[in-house]
This record gives structure tokens, C-alpha cells and sequence, in this order.
């Protein structure tokens, strides 16, 4: 599979590899720099991802410091690979396995906040 050209080759591919994932019960970690598009994906397969009983994390350091323990299986929206190091720990041996969905390819082209509100200019 190619490169994605842009933002929303990038987001249709990465919400089509998110569903499959979540039809099939697989824990899913969305990694991305800030305006990649990981909270909208997330936010828009909400339903889907309550239907099938995933709970949903928010990967940063601060996890590391508070011990979380992730109940599988999940989604988990990144800003670095390092969240893999400390998933593994809790992926069931049951689990088919654990999809990861790179968003680095491209940002969202034009003005965009970051979760926290800040804005961002592209």
C-alpha cells in the first residue's frame, strides 16, 4: 500500500483500518502528531466503539507515572510509538493482536486546535 497524499486519503485509510480492527475485537493504538485527525476518528466511531465495549486512553508520560493499567480491548491515541512499550504489558493472550494506525502523514490543511484548544496554524 502507497504513501498517502493527502489528509483525507490519509483519514479515510486510517478509519477503514480502525473499523476492520474494531469488527474484530483488536486492540487499536491511532499515533500522530497534533492535527493528524486521531480525537475526530475516534470521536466519529464513538458508537462503534461503545457497541463493542472498548474503553478509550489517551497516551502520554504521565501514564508511565500513573501506573494505568489498560482493560483491553482498547483504542489508544498517541503522539509517539513509545505506548507500545507499556501496552504489550496488557494485551490478553486471547486478543488477536494490536493494530497500530500510523497519522503522520499528513495535518489537517488549514487552521486546527490540538486537543487542549490551542490553536495551530498549519
Amino acid at each position: 500500500m502507497s504513501t498517502p497524499v493527502n489528509f483525507k486519503q490519509q483519514y479515510r485509510r486510517a478509519k477503514c483500518t480502525i473499523e476492520d480492527a474494531i469488527s474484530h475485537n483488536k486492540t487499536v493504538v491511532v499515533c500522530g502528531d497534533e492535527c493528524t485527525g486521531k480525537s475526530h476518528i475516534v470521536r466519529e466511531l464513538r458508537e462503534k466503539l461503545l457497541e463493542k465495549n472498548y474503553s478509550k486512553y489517551y497516551y502520554d508520560d504521565s501514564i508511565l507515572k500513573k501506573r494505568i493499567q489498560f482493560k483491553t480491548p482498547c483504542v489508544v491515541e498517541a503522539t509517539s510509538m513509545d505506548c507500545l512499550n507499556h501496552l504489550h504489558k496488557f494485551v490478553n493472550n486471547d486478543e488477536l493482536g494490536v493494530v497500530f494506525v500510523n497519522m503522520n502523514y499528513c495535518k489537517y490543511p488549514a487552521f486546527s486546535k490540538t486537543r487542549s484548544g490551542k490553536l495551530l496554524k498549519i
